[in-house]
């Protein structure tokens, strides 16, 4: 006896929803009744993962690349046969700097050069060190920056944890909850009653496990920085050519209703049944199509607050530059009060991405601490990346080669005190939802290993 067709819709084609259709195809390869579609409302797929290429540049408008360091992301990559496109962060973008006073400092690698940071003062040092014997506390409600003040002092979470946010999240320390922002720090110290302790038993950890592995182990704990040849485009790219008959483009998704045991997926163009939905939108486009299927749920999601970024490519001559920066770049904590995050120093990360006689810049702007930010025109935002270029690195505004800009009014999702208190509520709704699944990355982390990961927890899910 023939079964009858079983339908799986994933409405969205970020890297969340181009994972998932990835994992689910290889579910359900031997089940030719189980058919697969994904619905994406734009003409491309990628979402922010979109790479420009312009008189030799290869410009990232999204993120940069992904740690090695988790297995699933690498065994993603192997299946779609793209190993041999990998590339390895060059040596020297491990250095790192903090742009505080309008002067870059390297961040410390080591116990010598943390002792050498000059602007924290030997007390402040100490007290970080002093750490380990702070008792541990768990308190739900805790923002990173209180987490950080309360382990490590104050001008520690001024300095690097206001950072590290910075650049993961384009966030605000001061709102951030540091259980969803940053939960391997809270699970260190309730399971280790110490960060530190924490980060040395992992490093331990890993490299026993790493003992003999192949030559994708790194030597650090949180991995080396991975791109590929022509940029992460790349990955998207292959996706999209191995199952492209299953993806449809243009096809904008309004609405979600229950059809006996199923669902009806209305989109602009047509109506699809379905009997599983992944919904894999940003937050804010999930409340619309859930908003008269489940006003609650639409509701709380609506509640997600998403910072807005602007990226700026600027490419130089070399010979344009008095003195060519070292390292992967600097960020710039809120105490500076600046509208740019942060700088990168393209060529330097991964190679080729600029013709060797000029050099790339990428500049964030923005963030949660400049919600403002995307109200200025992009003459003023390109105005505002080579002011900064030429305050902290002496390169002249007027000898710019060339210039990109890409806009995201709601690039990155915070995980912010209100997010905590509404998505324990949506985890609940959707848990009482037969066939219906959340999978994005305003849940589980933002970054492309997150992703990648929480689609493959997702894959499992599906038991039709």
């Amino acid at each position: 006896m023939v079964s009858s067709n079983k339908h799986i819709i994933i409405i969205g084609g970020g890297i969340s929803g181009l994972a998932l259709l990835h994992y689910l195809k290889q579910k359900y390869t031997n089940r030719p009744e189980v058919q697969l579609r994904l619905l994406e409302k734009s003409s491309s797929l990628g979402g922010t993962m979109k790479t420009h290429y312009q008189k030799g540049c290869v410009f990232e408008q999204g993120p940069d690349g992904f740690l090695n360091s988790k297995k699933t992301t690498l065994q993603f990559v192997q299946e779609l046969d793209l190993e041999d496109e990998l590339i390895f962060a060059q040596p020297e973008s491990k250095i790192r700097h903090i742009e505080l006073n309008n002067q870059l400092h390297s961040m410390p690698v080591g116990l010598k050069s943390f002792f050498n940071f000059k602007p924290l003062s030997f007390r402040e040092k100490v007290r970080i060190g002093a750490e380990m014997f702070v008792s541990k506390q768990n308190n739900s409600e805790e923002t990173v920056y209180e987490f950080g003040a309360r382990r490590f002092g104050k001008k520690f979470a001024d300095v690097f944890l206001d950072s590290l946010v910075t650049g993961i999240y384009g966030g605000d320390m001061h709102s951030l909850n540091v259980h969803h922002a940053f939960p391997k720090l809270n699970n260190w110290e309730q399971n280790y009653g110490s960060v530190i302790q924490g980060m040395l038993k992992e490093a331990k950890k890993k490299k026993v496990e790493q003992n003999g592995t192949a030559k994708d182990s790194t030597k650090s704990p949180l991995g080396q920085l991975r791109s590929f040849k022509r940029g992460m485009s790349q990955l998207v790219a292959a996706i999209h050519s191995r199952y492209k008959d299953f993806i449809q483009l243009n096809e904008s998704v309004v609405g979600i209703h229950r059809v006996s045991e199923g669902w009806s997926v209305e989109t602009l163009n047509a109506k699809y049944l379905a009997d599983e939905i992944f919904l894999c939108v940003p937050a804010f486009s999930a409340a619309e199509i859930l908003r008269e299927f489940h006003p609650a749920l639409s509701e709380l999601l609506s509640k997600i607050f998403y910072a807005p970024i602007a990226v700026v490519g600027l490419n130089y001559q070399c010979a344009s530059i008095n003195t060519p920066p070292q390292g992967f770049g600097y960020l710039i904590p809120s105490s500076e009060k600046k509208e740019v995050l942060g700088v990168l120093f393209s060529s330097n990360i991964f190679p080729n991405r600029s013709p060797e006689t000029r050099f790339l810049f990428r500049i964030m702007l923005g963030g949660s601490r400049n919600p403002n930010i995307l109200k200025k025109s992009e003459g003023e935002l390109i105005a505002l990346a080579k002011q900064e270029l030429e305050l902290i690195l002496n390169i002249k505004q007027d000898v710019a080669v060339d210039e990109f800009i890409v806009t995201w009014p709601k690039a990155i999702p915070q995980y912010d005190r209100e997010y905590a208190h509404a998505i324990s509520q949506i985890t609940s709704e959707v848990a009482q939802i037969r066939n219906f699944h959340l999978v994005a990355n305003y849940i589980g982390g933002v970054s492309v290993n997150d992703c990648i990961g929480n689609a493959w927890l997702a894959e499992q899910k599906s038991t039709l």
